[in-house]
């Protein structure tokens, strides 16, 4: 952990929204990406720990737990943005249809099955309009089309294979899944979650509706800026016993979870937002000019706002929601309130209320250092166009069936590593590598050895 960076972060949350404000929370969590591990630098919150509401502290690990009940809105637009990349249906230079309002229907239906009307949030929006302004801007009715296009599964497994782990392990309110047996919602395995299953048939899954771990979030940047490099965050670098000897700590691997090419150019294709996009603003007032990776998100209610940011060496997550026992929408005023009296105050949005904390503490942090800039976009990703044999992702699955699956798609070199784990003996942990890499790429599956592991 980063004092000085705790410390502003620290500062700006408690400045944009004040710890005793009734009703709503702010949290910021930092990540620095690195080639074998992702350092969490600072993980903080407007709320202090402990038993006394009315002082503003809070018995919830909000940083780190899936907290945020109400979800980051359109932040989930990137996943939907990557599984339709990583398929060839679309690059930054293409044109999605994008109508002011649609009617939507789910994937499976029968004959009770009606549409549901999604609408942008103004009227005035390019039809068509690129996925590059599109990111920057944010139209509803564009990417739940792309969604429903590119799959639900596989939108949401893009979702869990950048980060989102124990957030789609998760029940729809952030409660972690039940292990009762008799429970109709026991999983035996975090990918085959109950919030997967629920929003299978889900299209608002790409608006960002379901609860959200602000951690997660913030590791799902630290990701597409580590070229598609998932590894778990962690605030421990090393234990050392008391004769200065390291101690040997449970560790998981890093998987290559998406092609460089895709995530540089997911990364690229976010850096509109600061200039002329939905942080634009917010960006200006801070007299922000680096080049940045942004993507703000709000609810349709706005009981919750967010605000995600990717810079060379640092991901970012914002995020400012209800936290209380009667929440409602927050309002855009100074301090931000809680519209508690149905009075039908302005909302508030990502842009305004969640970037700005993070615009003050890394204003403050980067000072006058050198612009380090984003990745370039790969060309191969400009436009539709396939990007050849793609390994698919097997986490999850029986080990067997994950061997042949990725052999029969042209990975003949798959090896599997044994892991001691509380999973199935048998079950896919991990993966090396998924996406679109060369058929002659070496595969290691992390197999649940149960607890059979020789040492």
């Amino acid at each position: 952990m980063d004092a000085k960076l705790t410390g502003l972060t620290k500062g700006a949350v408690d400045a944009n929204v004040p710890p005793r404000t009734p009703g709503i929370a702010n949290t910021m969590v930092v990540i620095r990406p690195g080639s074998d591990s992702h350092e969490v630098a600072a993980m903080v919150a407007n709320r202090e720990y402990g038993v006394d509401a009315a002082a503003g502290q809070s018995m919830t690990n909000l940083p780190v737990e899936v907290s945020d009940p109400f979800g980051a809105g359109s932040i989930f637009k990137l996943f939907t943005t990557a599984a339709a990349m990583e398929q060839g249906k679309v690059g930054l230079n293409t044109p999605l249809p994008n109508p002011n309002s649609q009617c939507f229907m789910p994937p499976i239906v029968d004959e009770y099955t009606v549409c549901h009307t999604v609408q942008n949030d103004y009227v005035g929006y390019p039809n068509p309009i690129t996925l590059e302004n599109a990111l920057a801007t944010s139209p509803n009715v564009a990417f739940t089309d792309l969604e429903l296009r590119a799959g639900l599964p596989s939108v949401l497994t893009m979702a869990y294979r950048l980060g989102l782990r124990r957030t789609l392990a998760a029940s729809e309110a952030g409660s972690p899944p039940t292990t009762d047996p008799a429970d109709e919602r026991s999983q035996k395995a975090e990918y085959n979650s109950p919030q997967r299953d629920y929003f299978r048939n889900n299209p608002s899954f790409t608006l960002g509706v379901s609860a959200v771990s602000p951690l997660e979030l913030a590791n799902v940047m630290a990701t597409l800026d580590d070229s598609g490099k998932w590894c778990p965050p962690t605030p421990v670098r090393q234990v050392l016993d008391h004769d200065g000897r390291p101690v040997a700590l449970p560790h998981q691997e890093c998987e290559q979870v998406v092609a460089p090419a895709l995530a540089d150019t997911v990364i690229r294709g976010l850096a509109k937002d600061t200039t002329e996009g939905t942080s634009a603003t917010s960006a200006l007032k801070a007299h922000w000019t680096r080049q940045l990776a942004g993507k703000t998100g709000t609810t349709e209610y706005n009981e919750s706002v967010g605000f995600v940011a990717g810079l060379r060496h640092y991901a970012v997550s914002s995020l400012v929601f209800a936290d209380g026992s009667a929440p409602a929408p927050i309002c855009a005023s100074k301090p931000p309130r809680l519209d508690s009296d149905d009075s039908g105050c302005a909302g508030a949005f990502g842009g305004s209320l969640a970037s700005p904390p993070f615009f003050a503490a890394f204003g403050k942090l980067l000072g006058n250092s050198p612009d380090s800039g984003l990745p370039a976009a790969d060309p191969g990703y400009l436009d539709a166009r396939p990007h050849g044999p793609t390994a698919p992702w097997v986490v999850g699955t029986a080990v067997q069936h994950a061997q042949d699956t990725l052999r029969q798609a042209g990975y003949a070199r798959v090896d599997v590593s044994p892991q001691e784990s509380d999973s199935p003996k048998g079950t896919v942990l991990g993966q090396s590598h998924a996406g679109a890499f060369p058929t002659d790429t070496a595969i290691t599956l992390i197999v649940s050895a149960g607890h059979d592991v020789p040492r």
